[in-house]
């Protein structure tokens, strides 16, 4: 057997159903993502074997996007997870064939307490389509499994499905990146979506300064103390230059009798470029790459209040 040949013809099959189903999108899908929008409770899940799994998956997407979901097990809910439903509550339930009891006989339970009911069935005529307050259907698809028994292209149906409702409905409602990054506080993700500049800056005793009348030699001690790559220059406290170790260099190398006395402000760079501390640190880092630097004062709208550099964002943790 030819295992790239057979791994091709599973993508192919799933590739396939996924198409026949995106060609055959039910319209009653736009009253779920109306129900979704003006929705008051949670969005319940619910599924047997297989299916069960996407729906726990896509309980994960959907919550990450703004709509807070719950898997809820069919038979735990006959056995007392009812009590955890709100007539407010909207439930999906999910079967290709229709005919799972346990995901039957749960949903008979759940429309007793009044819940909004919307199934996902390939079975029109099942006898969970007919439970359905809203039936969205798509057609049969043929499993990529060899048997044509074992879920696979319905469950990516089901799944693909899902990520599409979930996304659409984020769309609908306008959940950004920053209410993406409240519910993702951990991880690279979260750190990527909220740590700002602020976060890392270096500040307080720690923030390299001199005044614009002091000299190279000062310069240098201030360098070797706090190495970051770049000095602030003050004039009346306020910012006016900054010096970078490049500077110096350059300054110490150059043929204009410059020497250990000569002035900060006769080397150093006017009217630099300054970071907002609001600024996420993706974004920070976008910007000293584009300007080509490694390092730049931080401000809050106007005052001098730190510096960030490329060593302190990669250390971070973003990237």
């Amino acid at each position: 057997m030819n295992i790239i040949q057979s791994i091709k013809k599973v993508f192919d099959k799933e590739i396939e159903s996924l198409i026949n189903v995106k060609n055959n999108i039910d319209p009653n899908i736009e009253i779920v993502i109306s129900k979704l929008i003006s929705l008051k409770g949670k969005l319940i899940l619910t599924g047997i074997g297989k299916p069960g799994h996407i729906a726990k998956k896509s309980v994960a997407t959907f919550s990450s996007l703004g709509l807070p979901s719950f898997f809820l097990h069919p038979s735990e809910a006959l056995h007392g997870d009812l009590g955890s439903l709100t007539v407010n509550d909207i439930v999906f339930a999910y079967s290709y064939s229709g005919q799972s009891y346990e995901v039957i006989e749960a949903v008979k339970a759940i429309k007793n307490k009044g819940l909004f009911v919307v199934v996902f069935s390939s079975n029109k005529n099942s006898g969970l389509a007919k439970l359905a307050d809203l039936l969205i259907s798509y057609p049969k698809v043929e499993e990529a499994c060899h048997l044509n028994l074992a879920p696979t292209s319905s469950t990516t149906v089901s799944l693909v499905y899902n990520d599409a409702i979930a996304v659409t409905y984020s769309k609908m409602i306008e959940y950004g990146s920053d209410d993406f990054g409240i519910n993702h506080p951990a991880g690279k993700l979260g750190r990527r979506l909220t740590m700002k500049v602020k976060d890392i800056m270096i500040k307080g005793e720690e923030l390299p300064i001199v005044d614009f009348e002091d000299d190279i030699s000062s310069v240098l001690i201030e360098f070797s103390h706090k190495s970051y790559g770049i000095i602030n220059v003050l004039k009346a406290g306020k910012l006016f230059g900054v010096i970078t170790d490049g500077d110096i260099r350059r300054a110490l190398l150059s043929q204009d009798n410059m020497n250990l006395m000569t002035k900060a402000n006769l080397f150093m760079t006017g009217t630099p470029f300054t970071i907002n501390q609001e600024t996420l640190l993706v974004d920070a880092l976008k910007m000293l790459n584009q300007k080509n630097i490694n390092a730049a004062p931080v401000t809050n709208e106007k005052d001098l209040i730190g510096i960030i550099n490329l060593k302190i964002i990669t250390e971070s943790g973003i990237l």
